[in-house]
């Protein structure tokens, strides 16, 4: 899966890694001290499985997967998360959520699912000048929706972030508000034309093929005095809109197609 990492309102691609004292490459989650949760997650125990780390210590791809381990201190068999090698796919990604920011207001920093079924691996969370604010790994499919809340942050601070097809993108939930009201009034009028009886449908189809029909006719009929008939139609049609009567039109006859043509008035 393809990694991403959303902190401070922008959505990077990759998730920093750490190497710890022992040599080994970790990732850290949420802080250490009072009122925090911290998580660390563990590469696989073979080098060969590991996922590619560049010069910076990121890494762009990575699979999730639950690995047994021995908890020597507490004397239990406890599950743990490790990451592993993995190819990109065609929709699934990988998101760490960090919603830590510098600002003071005690407001706490969460995500919450608006759509889809984004699936949480990773729960952590850190605590700062009164405000909680988390750092989880999330993996995100097609339609996924996730509206993220940044810690200290107002309504115009919150931010959007959805999978569509496998494209991963990040929009401000004003916008994306817009965007899903715009939608829902397409699809409104495409319910209500499709909710049309059947012999409204039929007189649409008719109509339209009558003025492909007219269209096609018109440029070849000709009048004898020189005056054609979509020039004598538009008269017509004018005078219509004038409050004048129509008057009984007259038949000519072109190449085995008889076509209505208002007379001289």
């Amino acid at each position: 899966m393809r990694c991403f990492t959303y902190h401070g309102g922008q959505l990077t691609r990759g998730i920093k890694t750490t190497l710890s004292r022992t040599g080994k490459r970790l990732i850290f989650f949420g802080a250490k001290g009072f009122g925090c949760n911290r998580q660390l997650v563990f590469f696989d125990k073979k080098k060969e499985n590991h996922p590619n780390v560049d010069s910076n210590g990121m890494i762009s791809f990575a699979y999730l997967t639950k690995r047994k381990f021995f908890d020597k201190y507490k004397g239990i068999i406890d599950k743990k998360i490790i990451l592993k090698k993995a190819y990109p796919s065609q929709t699934k990604a990988l998101l760490r959520i960090n919603t830590s920011t510098p600002s003071s207001y005690r407001i706490n920093g969460r995500w919450q699912e608006i759509g889809g079924w984004p699936t949480l691996w990773v729960n952590a969370n850190g605590y700062y000048q009164g405000q909680i604010w988390v750092d989880d790994l999330v993996v995100i499919d097609d339609q996924d929706i996730i509206l993220v809340i940044p810690a200290g942050g107002g309504r115009l601070d919150r931010k959007i972030i959805y999978n569509l097809k496998g494209e991963i993108g990040c929009i401000p939930e004003v916008g994306y508000k817009d965007v899903i009201k715009r939608i829902k009034e397409e699809q409104s009028s495409l319910i209500i034309t499709s909710q049309l009886p059947e012999e409204e449908i039929d007189k649409v189809i008719i109509a339209e093929q009558a003025e492909f029909m007219t269209e096609k006719i018109k440029p070849r009929v000709q009048r004898s005095n020189g005056e054609s008939t979509e020039d004598k139609i538009v008269q017509t049609i004018n005078s219509e809109e004038n409050g004048k009567a129509l008057d009984e039109p007259d038949t000519v006859i072109h190449d085995d197609l008889i076509v209505l043509v208002p007379s001289k008035t």
